[in-house]
């Protein structure tokens, strides 16, 4: 720190390095300040030039980036593991308890502590939900283990209504 403040009160206003400094920092803010304020060349040429042919304009962007080994047709995105009632007709006559992990309009994928055979259907109800919501029919797509648990990928056996689909999270 004393050699900072040495440094500073042994500068004088007379000499150049100074002044070159000065000038050298006001005319790298004075570059970022023009340069900010001025419209890109693609809005004054109307289009694209040249240079800018490799680039879309911001209106032809797809809105989500899709991945190229996706196979699904809608978007799957997470959240808050929701509890639901996992009702397996041929294993079990009450209901499992088991948790969403993931969803889309096309299914959920759960955390469940006992397996169901893949292609096998089962019915799934949220546990947060009155009872006149209906049981929804889901088909087991895939199955595996986890630890203590099984992760399972399901499949709804026919679209549902948006005001089903969010009390699964």
């Amino acid at each position: 720190m004393s050699d900072l403040v040495k440094l500073f009160s042994e500068l004088s206003l007379s000499d150049p390095s100074v002044w070159l400094a000065a000038g050298a920092f006001l005319a790298v803010v004075m570059f970022f300040v023009i340069r900010s304020r001025r419209p890109s060349r693609y809005l004054l040429s109307g289009g694209g030039s040249n240079a800018d042919s490799n680039f879309l304009p911001p209106t032809n962007w797809n809105s989500a980036v899709r991945r190229t080994d996706e196979k699904r047709k809608s978007v799957r995105r997470g959240g808050v593991p929701t509890p639901i009632s996992v009702v397996d007709p041929l294993q079990a006559r009450r209901p499992m308890d088991a948790y969403v992990l993931d969803r889309s309009t096309g299914g959920i994928r759960i955390a469940i502590q006992k397996a169901i055979p893949i292609g096998s259907t089962a019915q799934v109800r949220p546990q947060n939900c009155s009872e006149e919501v209906p049981w929804i029919p889901i088909v087991v797509r895939n199955c595996r283990e986890i630890g203590d648990y099984f992760e399972i990928g399901c499949q709804f056996e026919k679209e549902l209504p948006w005001n089903l689909l969010l009390l699964f999270g």
